[in-house]
């Protein structure tokens, strides 16, 4: 009995030894963060969200604004100076159409909106991004669905994470509705969000669509 047992004892060394290694690659892992802003509040909580981040394991970071955005660009570098003084090379933000403005009529907010998801498509395909982190400006629904999609032909891996908005407590924002469907991670900062019922009676937000409460987070 004396073989089998050094036998096992290899083979248990091995798994063992493997098991270590896939553990320690996976802590030593970076992730390739699609950071989307947006107008209004959405950068300022953003921005926060990011500075309780560990940078050691979600970078590069890779930011999308919309074109007509013209303040989180400027609140980025502001953000930067202050917090990652040591990178004096500016974040780069990548820019591309919105849907739709505001008081746009439906008519062309079908055009405007194939331009949005073709900049999207040539921008998931370059970038290739692991994740891809929002807070609910309507910019970031473009480039989720189509992480989405490419997850399932397989092109890209993206995990999609979203934190819904400080200032929902007891509703959902409307791209908080439209992004919990295909969400990896939908994460709420009020406990009382996750009693809210979504499409249906009785498919809360907590036991039925597994949102995550995890504090206020900006």
């Amino acid at each position: 009995m004396v073989l089998p047992k050094r036998i096992l004892y290899k083979q248990y060394k091995k798994h063992t030894t493997r098991k270590t290694k896939r553990q320690q690659n996976n802590n030593n892992k970076t992730y390739k963060t699609m950071v989307i802003l947006g107008s209004g509040g959405h950068t300022s909580e953003m921005l926060s969200l990011l500075t309780n981040l560990n940078v050691k394991k979600y970078n590069p970071f890779l930011f999308v604004a919309s074109k007509t955005d013209k303040f989180s660009e400027k609140r980025l570098h502001s953000w930067q100076s202050k917090h990652h003084p040591t990178n004096t090379k500016p974040y780069h933000v990548n820019y591309i159409s919105r849907s739709r403005e505001v008081n746009q009529s439906f008519f062309t907010t079908i055009f405007t909106t194939i331009l949005s998801l073709l900049e999207c498509i040539a921008l998931i395909l370059k970038t290739r991004p692991d994740v891809i982190l929002c807070d609910g400006p309507g910019t970031c629904l473009p480039p989720c669905y189509i992480c989405f999609l490419f997850n399932i032909l397989y092109i890209t891996k993206t995990k999609i994470i979203f934190v819904e908005s400080f200032a929902r407590v007891n509703t959902l924002s409307l791209t908080g509705k439209l992004l919990l469907p295909i969400a990896n991670r939908f994460i709420v900062q009020w406990k009382e969000a996750l009693d809210v019922e979504f499409l249906g009676k009785n498919k809360r937000l907590g036991s039925y669509w597994n949102c995550e409460y995890v504090g206020i987070v900006i």
